[in-house]
């Protein structure tokens, strides 16, 4: 029983380190775009789009809408 919990125990850990893995890579490929204003703005509306598809999307599924 002890191993399971000691097991348990390094999850939390193990799930931050792959979170913050995530968010670096995909920012170390994202960061050379932001230097050009074009790909810079494209981003920004790109990450709106997102964003609003994102919730109309769940407003419709959960029918809050």
């Amino acid at each position: 029983m002890g191993d399971f919990i000691k097991s348990i125990s390094k999850w939390p850990v193990f799930l931050a380190g792959s979170f913050l893995n995530n968010v670096m890579g995909t920012f170390g490929w994202v960061a050379p775009l932001w230097r050009n204003p074009v790909t810079a703005f494209l981003l920004v509306l790109a990450l709106i789009g997102s964003i609003i598809g994102l919730v109309l999307t769940l407003r419709a599924m959960l029918s809050l809408g």
